[in-house]
């Protein structure tokens, strides 16, 4: 009987010895390379604009298209084309790690859709200037929330 359970006891450590062994040398990055594609809820940029006077000094979570070249950046919504809207960094932007990462992967420059919180604002005289652009409207980004690149039409 005694050699049993010596028996027994030697093949729970073999197993367990195996299992530890197992765990460390496993990669431990299971599911963080899955792509989160999906897009948080947020209203179009052009339902704002169309309303520009309601959503004045209120915090909202839209999405647009958000067009970045070496004279700046300005963003818009294929609903409606000849609105232009700021985007600048409030004061307690929140910066995600993850959105970082895919403006790198897009390039310096380059057409995304974004989906960011902030407050809104109609600009008046003294305008909002964003590099080289002025837009009547402007956005005081608090968070980025997901961003996407736009494939570009080659026709």
């Amino acid at each position: 009987m005694a050699i049993e359970v010596n028996a027994m006891f030697k093949v729970c450590i073999a197993v367990l010895t195996f299992m530890a062994l197992a765990l460390a040398f496993t990669d431990n990055s299971f599911g963080k390379n899955r792509r989160d594609t999906a897009t948080p809820p947020a209203l179009p940029i052009c339902s704002v604009l169309a309303k520009a006077a309601e959503y004045e000094g209120k915090e909202v979570t839209v999405g647009l298209t958000y067009y970045l070249n070496i004279e700046g950046g300005i963003g818009g919504g294929p609903e409606c084309p000849h609105e232009n809207v700021g985007l600048r960094n409030a004061p307690d932007f929140t910066e995600s790690k993850r959105i970082r990462k895919a403006w790198g992967k897009n390039g310096k420059h380059g057409t995304v859709y974004l989906v960011v919180r902030g407050t809104f604002t109609v600009c008046r005289e003294d305008g909002c200037f964003v590099g080289m652009y002025w837009a009547p409207y402007r956005i005081e980004v608090r968070e980025d929330l997901f961003l996407r690149p736009v494939q570009s039409d080659p026709n």
